[in-house]
């Protein structure tokens, strides 16, 4: 395993960014636009 700095996730994590190739996130549908919606 390769060895990291103690503070390397730290800075992960304070420049992290989403990678693109990644799907979007779900979206929210209300129910007076959701065609397939029996309610």
């Amino acid at each position: 395993m390769t060895a990291f700095k103690a503070g390397s996730r730290a800075d992960r994590i304070t420049e992290r960014a989403r990678n693109e190739k990644w799907k979007n996130p779900p979206l929210y549908i209300e129910m007076l636009e959701c065609i397939n919606c029996d309610a």
